[in-house]
């Protein structure tokens, strides 16, 4: 436990700057382009737009986070992820100049989650010994959810006082603790180079697992989305 502790503290630290995008960038990306003159249905669109670019970016940089943390060490591939978050979260601080940054913050935090979680599952494999991998993902999990009970509290005290630019600087600190914790890591190499056509294959043997994990993905997705501006048109756009 000793050894991944580092590992689950920069897992934790980003989970909660992620949360705070997952909470609120919804509203804030609603505001924003109907702020900029957008209409209502453009901006639910590109609410989805985000998520859905987000979605695919992290689907095809799974491969090349594969082949970094091939050469390179899954370090490497970890601290990618967290500089590239915070490229995210630092593109939402300026997209009140341009929305066009809304964009660029989705590809990114999708490349950004695509070399955090190879490296993060495959670290989490490495430093595990094999009767206590259950309880280091169950460790991981109690950490995590402990530190996310306090982020839509927290998220929406930062966004009352200093509006979204505060929310997203808090998730900034947030995320740079995460890469913090991730340079006290000691490096750690995958040795396997798996192909596309063994991950079809893999998927094929186990469709049902596959569907569900897939769903679940989605379920998630259309609840982020959905349901922070069903709370927002509820109580009056405020």
């Amino acid at each position: 436990m000793k050894k991944l502790l580092t590992l689950f503290l920069s897992e934790s630290s980003r989970a909660i700057a992620v949360a705070f995008i997952n909470f609120f960038s919804a509203v804030f990306i609603f505001k924003l382009l109907t702020g900029f003159g957008f209409s209502d249905r453009v901006a639910l669109a590109s609410v989805f737009g985000f998520n859905l670019a987000c979605f695919i970016f992290k689907f095809a940089a799974n491969f090349l986070a594969e082949e970094l943390s091939l050469r390179h060490g899954l370090k490497k591939s970890l601290s990618l992820g967290g500089f590239l978050l915070i490229v995210c979260l630092s593109l939402l601080v300026l997209a009140g100049r341009h929305p066009v940054f809304l964009l660029l913050s989705a590809v990114f935090l999708g490349l950004g989650s695509a070399f955090y979680w190879f490296g993060y599952h495959s670290a989490l494999v490495k430093n595990s010994e094999t009767n206590s991998f259950g309880i280091n993902v169950g460790n991981a999990g109690i950490l995590r959810a402990f530190l996310l009970l306090t982020a839509p509290l927290l998220g929406g005290a930062l966004a009352s006082l200093g509006g979204f630019p505060l929310l997203f600087l808090a998730a900034l600190f947030f995320a740079c603790l995460s890469l913090f914790f991730t340079q006290l890591m000691s490096e750690k190499r995958t040795h396997y180079d798996t192909s596309f056509k063994e991950v079809v294959g893999l998927l094929k043997r186990h469709r049902w697992a596959a569907l569900a994990y897939m769903g679940n993905s989605a379920v998630g997705d259309a609840y982020v989305a959905a349901v922070p501006l069903t709370v927002y048109f509820s109580l009056g756009h405020e």
